[in-house]
């Protein structure tokens, strides 16, 4: 709810800033759907994907894997979008482009979302544009995480099929104000500042987080049938230190961290309710090609490499202090008219952290496959 209202506002404000008078110029329609394999639908260990497909009793009784049919899944996307032009009050032009866009989840259902989306920009009579983008998926099914400590047993070793567990449920919102020039007939370049929150469903408030990032992307035109292009984004991420439950081995630290007067000997879990901090800090490079192989075929080729730096120094937040990721991804993709295919690998290394301690994703690899065609009216 508060992801809406945000959107509704910026969008207010931006149409008096814009006066987009295009929404009443003449537009059109189009509809692209698209057919996806994904290998690793929660970004999860193999371990833990082995676990989804075949959980064991205890795991059914505590719902740890509820809702979560299958660690891999093919998906259709549907995106349906109004665009639009017009002039602006300078005579320049005024661009609209908004719709919606619905992931569907063929095993795991409770995963689908939708989300909404919209870009608004002018370009200005010497040629530069400045614009608008906004994205906003309600409450999108994450997985199912720790919520309290179990009616019975011992706190400190607690059994897998005394766990509880209950849904993630989040809104996310990206907002980016963004300016693109051309520096010259060969390089354009864009620039931007964007905001993003995230807002979960209780009882997992405590994760909602705030933040910022600024984009940079470079495009250049090496001849007419061949393309380089590079991009680095800086994200910046705050989520306010708060209370969270997690299971924690209290040998290792040599400390009752729960406060019930017991102890957990080696290797049992006990649960606490700790403070957690997720903020962090990431930088993105990638890099980019595109080549003409003859008359409305191209071939895209590119690679990127995030690195995520958490700044949690709370004691026992084993998820996420001193904790480092390190995605890299590499994607291929033919595009011929409205047709595209194309493949892509991401692999993630983090250094700690797993599901048990409250960490978002861990180390994990996946491979996703898709195959799109869009029609005009």
């Amino acid at each position: 709810m508060i992801g809406l209202v945000r959107l509704v506002v910026t969008l207010f404000v931006f149409g008096f800033v814009f006066t987009p008078n295009v929404l009443w110029a003449k537009g059109g329609f189009s509809y692209e759907a698209t057919f996806e394999t994904d290998s690793n639908v929660y970004n999860v260990k193999d371990k833990r994907k082995d676990d989804i497909d075949n959980p064991s009793a205890a795991e059914k009784i505590s719902g740890r894997y509820d809702d979560m049919e299958s660690s891999d899944d093919r998906v259709m996307t549907q995106t349906f979008t109004f665009s639009s032009s017009g002039k602006g009050s300078d005579g320049g032009k005024v661009y609209f482009n908004g719709g919606l866009k619905y992931d569907f989840y063929f095993s795991n259902t409770e995963y689908s979302y939708a989300t909404m989306f919209m870009d608004l920009s002018k370009k200005t009579s010497s040629g530069n544009t400045f614009g608008l983008d906004l994205k906003y998926s309600p409450d999108r099914f994450k997985k199912n995480y720790i919520a309290g400590a179990p009616s019975a047993g011992d706190p400190d070793n607690v059994q897998s099929d005394e766990r509880v567990y209950e849904q993630g449920v989040v809104s996310d919102l990206k907002a980016l104000l963004y300016f693109k020039t051309e520096m010259s007939k060969e390089v354009d370049m864009l620039f931007g500042l964007g905001y993003l929150t995230k807002a979960y469903d209780e009882p997992f408030s405590g994760r909602d987080r705030d933040g910022f990032f600024v984009p940079v992307e470079v495009g250049y035109k090496v001849n007419k049938d061949f393309s380089l292009g590079f991009n680095y984004e800086f994200e910046s991420v705050t989520n306010d230190v708060h209370k969270e439950f997690v299971l924690i081995e209290e040998d290792v630290y040599g400390v009752d961290i729960n406060g019930d007067g017991g102890f957990g000997g080696a290797g049992q879990l006990s649960i606490a309710e700790v403070d957690v901090d997720r903020s962090y800090e990431s930088h993105t490079f990638g890099l980019s090609g595109s080549v003409k192989i003859q008359k409305n075929m191209r071939l895209k080729v590119g690679y990127e490499i995030m690195d995520k730096s958490y700044s949690s120094d709370e004691e026992y937040n084993e998820g996420h202090k001193d904790r480092n990721d390190e995605r890299k991804t590499t994607y291929v993709k033919l595009t011929y008219n409205d047709f595209g295919v194309g493949i892509k690998r991401v692999s993630q290394d983090a250094d700690k952290g797993s599901d048990l301690t409250g960490a978002d994703s861990t180390s994990y690899d996946k491979e996703l496959f898709w195959v799109s065609y869009g029609w005009k009216f």
